[in-house]
Parts: structure tokens; C-alpha cells; sequence
């Protein structure tokens, strides 16, 4: 019998192409342009973390208000928007001229990040897959883990030969032709197409429809809710600003631009691999054991950090273990541990939420390196801190899934 492919499949191709742009190239490589754009404005190592906060701050703009507008306009349409509004921010880099004017470039590309990529992706994925959603989310997610392989070297050796204004236009330009093909892919949700989701049976189409829907007030009202925010505000307290912060942290560790530049597509290529390892390691073995694999890999990276300057060897698998682990939590295991804990009818509100905790950790978080390496001259403070939020973060996340099984059985 000759079975056509799903649509779903096409979707998650499609939101691929979204990670490619929005959290590959405009996320993950936007510490190759940190070091020549700061060295043209002259600021300190406290300032570039402060212009760095400016782009989180835009995400968590965004983020307060995307719920709503994915509910109203669709997760395509807001793809569109902010894929442009994300390359306007890009081409305003290219004129920079003072703090100031970085401020306001960040902080839009920070809003194009956070309105326009792993929300309404996460919520796609949820929508179109009722079974093998980790995998699809993951694979999804290998997208912005391709960008980060293949563009900081091009990027970097751009910059080097003609620029980084000349760069900084070639980086506007991709991220357009990606948010109009990603477009043309999309689609809000399998009824748009007379279809059911992937892997969607009357049996669990009917459980779906009885389960209950956990609206934003109920979850103020429940314990779990905050301490699931406390988990992601941790783990987001790590993993955006060491993101962005992956280039300065190893060459200010004693490396040159090329050893950074080659460490940070490492970081890619460990990305692009992990993001479906995780989300296999869910669908098989749950999210308890995925969540074991991904923190080792978080604090394996930290105590990696703390040797950085004496091998070339360690800045490679500095940039590979946290693509292994830190690169899974927040954007596989965040929507997953939603629908688990919440529901999947819940995840368009909740996911909203948890992913702005994420990014208001990454805001107060990306000040953080560029003080302490000021004060200390060294980052062992930074990576000792960052040991000890993961481990509160998986304890916190532990907890919850253990109980939230054993509800499940005396439900049955």
C-alpha cells in the first residue's frame, strides 16, 4: 500500500528553517559580531554584557504580549512578522555608532527572537504531532544547530576580509529568504488541511478533548506552577547567557578569534546532533531520564570551563558538551515538560509564560559574566555558579515528574 507522507513532517521541516534563522543565525552567531562591533564603540566587558541584556530584554518584550497575538493572528503570521523584524535589527547593527544605537538594535533583535522563534514553533510542533513529538520537536531544533555549524567560520572570515558591517548585511538578507520559505512550508494547524494530527487516533482525540485546560489563573493558584518557573528561571539564568557569551568566555580564557570561531561551530555541531538525541531519549525512555542526560552534559561543560586556557583541546569540548546538554533543556525539554506537567491543551498559554521566565533569566543573567571576569579576572566564579543552579534546576525538575507519575496512577 503506498502511504504518503504525513504533513506534519513538511511542518516540522518548516519550523527547522525558522530555528535555522531566528535561534542559529540570529541567536547562536551573534557573538561572532559582539567583539568587532565593541571594539569599534570602545566599551568595557560590564558594557557589552549590559548591550547583551538589551537583546534579552526585547525577547522578554515580546514574550509578555505573544500568547495573545499567536492566539489571534496564528503561529504563521508571527513567524512572518517577526522573521522581518528580527533582519531590521540586523540592519541596524550595520550603522552602529554608539551604545546607544546598540541598545535599540539589540533590543529589536531580541524581540524578533522572542516573539518569532521558539514559541510559535513549540506550539506548531504540539499542535501537528500527537505521537514521536519529541523526536519532531528535536529535529525541529536541529535547524538552528546547522546555522551555528556552518555560519560563524563564513561569518568570522566575512568580518575579517571585508568587514562586519558587510557581514552584518549578509545576516539580514538570509534571515528574509528563510522567514518567507518558511512561510510558503506553514501552516497554523491540521484542520487548515482537512487532517488529524500526526499519530492522532479517535481514542486519544477523545481523551485530548476531556482534559482539562489549565488557564493562566488556575496555574497561579498551583505549587507546581512555581516551582517548574523556578526550574526554567535556572536553567535560563545558564544557558542564554553562555549562548551568547560562547565567543568572548573562550577568547578572554587565552584563545585566539579562529579557536572561537571553531569552538562555536563544535557547539553546533553537538547542537544539531543533541537536539534529536534528547528528544529520542523522551519519547523512549521519558523525561526523567532525558532530563539525567541533559544536566550531566550542562555540568560536565562547567567544570570544563574552569580548565579553559590551558589546552586548545578544552575550548573544543567546551563548546560540545554544552551543545549536548544546555542546548537541549530550554528549547526540546521546555515545551515537553509543559504538555507533561500541564497538558498539551495548556501549552499556548503555559509555554508562553515559562519560556518568558526563561528569558528574564537570561536578562539578569547575561550581566553576570562580564562582571565577574571585571572583578575577577577569571570565570571559575561564573562556572561554580552555573554547577550549582543546574543541580537545583534538576533536583526542582526531578520532584515534579516523580510526583506528577505517581498522580497519574492513582488516577488510574
Amino acid at each position: 500500500m503506498n502511504r504518503r507522507m504525513h504533513y506534519a513532517w513538511l511542518i516540522a521541516l518548516g519550523c527547522g528553517i525558522v530555528m535555522f534563522y531566528c535561534v542559529g543565525l540570529g541567536f547562536n552567531c551573534l557573538s561572532v559580531f559582539l567583539n568587532p562591533l565593541m571594539e569599534r564603540i570602545h566599551v568595557s566587558n560590564t558594557m557589552r554584557s549590559t548591550i547583551s541584556a538589551f537583546y534579552q530584554t526585547g525577547s522578554v518584550a515580546a514574550l509578555l504580549c505573544i500568547g495573545p497575538v499567536i492566539e489571534k493572528i496564528g503561529a504563521r503570521k508571527t513567524i512572518l512578522i517577526f522573521g522581518i523584524c528580527m533582519a531590521s535589527g540586523y540592519l541596524m547593527l550595520m550603522a552602529v555608532d554608539s551604545v546607544q544605537m546598540s541598545y535599540a538594535a539589540m533590543f529589536i533583535i531580541g524581540i524578533g527572537y522572542g516573539a518569532g522563534g521558539l514559541v510559535p514553533v513549540s506550539i506548531l510542533i504540539t499542535t501537528w504531532f500527537a505521537e514521536k513529538r519529541g523526536f519532531a520537536l528535536g529535529l525541529a531544533m536541529c535547524g538552528s544547530g546547522a546555522a551555528t555549524i556552518i555560519a560563524p567560520t563564513i561569518l568570522s572570515g566575512m568580518i575579517a576580509s571585508q568587514g562586519v558591517q558587510k557581514a552584518l548585511g549578509m545576516q539580514a538578507m538570509a534571515i528574509v529568504i528563510c522567514t518567507l520559505t518558511a512561510g510558503l512550508l506553514l501552516r497554523n494547524k491540521p484542520e487548515d488541511l482537512a487532517m488529524k494530527a500526526y499519530g492522532q487516533h479517535e481514542d486519544t482525540a477523545l481523551q485530548e478533548s476531556r482534559q482539562e485546560k489549565i488557564t493562566i489563573k488556575k496555574s497561579f493558584r498551583d505549587k507546581k506552577f512555581f516551582l517548574m518557573a523556578l526550574a526554567v528561571f535556572l536553567s535560563g539564568l545558564i544557558v542564554s547567557p553562555v549562548v551568547t557569551h560562547l565567543a568572548p568566555i573562550i577568547e578572554q580564557s587565552g584563545y585566539g578569534s579562529s579557536t572561537a570561531a571553531a569552538a562555536v561551530s563544535a557547539y553546533g555541531i553537538s547542537m544539531f546532533l543533541g537536539k534529536p538525541i534528547f528528544g529520542k531519549i523522551i519519547d523512549r525512555f521519558g523525561v526523567l531520564k532525558a532530563n539525567t542526560y541533559a544536566y550531566t552534559f550542562i555540568i560536565l561543560t562547567m567544570l570544563t570551563g574552569m580548565l579553559l586556557g590551558e589546552k586548545t583541546c578544552m575550548a573544543y569540548a567546551f563548546g560540545i558538551l554544552f551543545g549536548l546538554g544546555g542546548a537541549t533543556v530550554i528549547t526540546v525539554g521546555l515545551p515537553i515538560w509543559t504538555s507533561e506537567l500541564f497538558g498539551r491543551e495548556s501549552v499556548n498559554r503555559l509555554y508562553s509564560i515559562f519560556k518568558l521566565t526563561s528569558s528574564l533569566a537570561g536578562a539578569v543573567g547575561a550581566i553576570i559574566p562580564g562582571i565577574i571576569i571585571d572583578k575577577t579576572g577569571s570565570y571559575f566564579g561564573l562556572f561554580l555558579l552555573y554547577i550549582l543552579a543546574a543541580v537545583l534546576s534538576y533536583v526542582i525538575l526531578r520532584t515534579l515528574f516523580i510526583r506528577n507519575q505517581k498522580e497519574k496512577v492513582e488516577v488510574m
